[in-house]
């Protein structure tokens, strides 16, 4: 719809909410790399508004640090057209006038202010009751909105009020076995076989921790591990990232794919990184590439969340869930502000919140957390290791921690796995396997596990250079750190 076929009351402060917007970034630039979802035309929808934001942008991507009166006539110096635009607009002096009285503190109020008008201006065209609620809605910011038509909508439309009832467990378990004998209770698959066994997968309605030390495969693991099995078998993934970029995580995702699905192994991912390749790697990463576009692949989609929060987790888990997107992934979870005294508290609490989410939405939810750094040295895992946060293991349904092997343990372990039959079937017979003393190996703890064991513990082989793991057997680590 063109602007002015909205009603009047909707877009009345339409120039102001996108005059101080737009203002805001020519006062700091480098803002518009933060806000660079916002599309000229699509949400900024006033003819002056466009056409500064036009200017503001195309000089920013040129490599404009300031824009002021001498860069800005710089830039116009050949464009007469955008030139005289800008003089019958009032030239330098109408940004100068404007930028003067705008507080740079209130960017993400403008901001906010745009969004909820133009959920307000879609809302109206999809046929919401956005005018009959129009005085309470003005009130609202953009996400009190989306929970206030998300709720009228399962209201309406699914009756999903969530209600107090009661069920019988005495009876209804005939069709409880058809979904076990279907395989309902199997969560969406892990890599290793070893742990997927112990943990029946990542179940919907449940949240997991996936923890280990600062700096210590975290998240390539988890590519490896949580993401790459999902999109194969078709699953769609959704990551929440608040620490690495979306290029860190290209750098992850491309090269996992190169080694374990097209297995080539000329170059690690470190020559990768260095760039100038030749003819053969360069096709060999367009397959990858190519691997990850095949018809029946899982999409994987990634939220980079420069401004961290739980409530904006939640939101992006709603909007996703409805896309079809099962699993979860989130990196890292750790408190809102770190300095608080209530950080913690808060930590706890987040994790209580995004628990019931999961629930909610019917979502398998995965956070990578740390470990506390004084445990760097231990050789048993527990909760006790998550420090001060240790309360969000109460909300959590499968806990799984891991650390490096220390070489005097690649000296003494002898992992085992079980002896098969001549018809394939494993017997209760222990097969040890040695160590090499040059690899690296990761011991993987499950200090808790609703659908399984958490006794024993699973030592993985570990190449980070080429991203793979593969299982080599059980161990028995107890909490004195002494091998059984």
């Amino acid at each position: 719809m063109n602007l002015q076929e909205y009603p009047k009351e909707l877009i009345k402060k339409r120039n102001e909410i996108e005059g101080n917007f737009v203002m805001s970034l020519f006062k700091q630039p480098e803002l518009i790399d933060e806000y660079n979802n916002i599309k000229n035309g699509e949400d900024i929808l006033t003819e002056d508004a466009i056409f500064y934001y036009g200017i503001a942008q195309n000089m920013y991507k040129l490599g404009y640090q300031v824009l002021d009166n001498v860069s800005i006539c710089t830039y116009l110096h050949d464009k007469d057209s955008l030139k005289a635009g800008f003089e019958r607009r009032g030239g330098f002096k109408t940004i100068q006038d404007i930028t003067s009285i705008i507080n740079i503190e209130n960017i993400e109020t403008n901001y906010d202010e745009l969004i909820k008008n133009n959920m307000l201006l879609r809302l109206y065209e999809a046929g919401f009751p956005v005018m009959q609620n129009l005085k309470k809605l003005n009130e609202m910011n953009s996400e009190e909105i989306y929970d206030f038509f998300d709720f009228k909508l399962n209201k309406t439309v699914s009756e999903k009020i969530e209600k107090i009832k009661s069920v019988s467990l005495s009876d209804g378990y005939d069709s409880f076995i058809k979904e076990l004998n279907q395989g309902e209770q199997i969560g969406f698959p892990v890599a290793s076989p070893m742990l997927n066994k112990r943990l029946l997968g990542i179940h919907r309605g449940s949240f997991m921790l996936w923890m280990a030390h600062s700096g210590k495969g975290k998240t390539s693991t988890a590519i490896i591990q949580l993401v790459l099995p999902n999109i194969e078998q078709g699953n769609n993934v959704l990551i929440l990232a608040n620490e690495q970029s979306e290029k860190e995580f290209r750098l992850m995702v491309l090269p996992c794919i190169l080694y374990n699905k097209i297995g080539y192994f000329k170059v690690n991912r470190s020559r990768i990184s260095q760039g100038n390749f030749d003819d053969e790697l360069n096709q060999k990463l367009i397959e990858a590439a190519n691997w990850l576009k095949e018809d029946g692949r899982g999409n994987i989609e990634l939220v980079v969340m420069s401004d961290y929060n739980i409530s904006k987790i939640k939101k992006k888990v709603k909007q996703f869930s409805k896309l079809g997107y099962g699993l979860v992934i989130l990196d890292t979870l750790k408190p809102e502000k770190e300095n608080s005294e209530k950080a913690w508290a808060e930590f706890s609490e987040a994790a209580k919140s995004i628990s019931l989410m999961a629930r909610k939405e019917n979502i398998g939810f995965v956070a990578t957390a740390q470990l506390t750094p004084s445990s760097i040295t231990s050789y048993y895992l527990s909760e006790n290791d998550i420090g001060k946060g240790k309360a969000i293991i109460e909300t959590a349904a499968q806990l799984v921690q891991f650390r490096f092997l220390f070489n005097d343990e690649k000296e003494r372990l002898k992992p085992y796995t079980f002896k098969k039959d001549e018809n394939g079937k494993y017997v209760n017979i222990k097969e040890l396997h040695d160590l090499d003393i040059n690899k690296t190996y990761i011991v993987i703890f499950t200090g808790k596990n609703r659908w399984g064991d958490t006794d024993t513990q699973i030592v993985c082989e570990y190449n980070p250079s080429f991203l793979m793991m593969k299982d080599v057997g059980w161990v028995n680590i107890s909490a004195n750190g002494s091998h059984k």
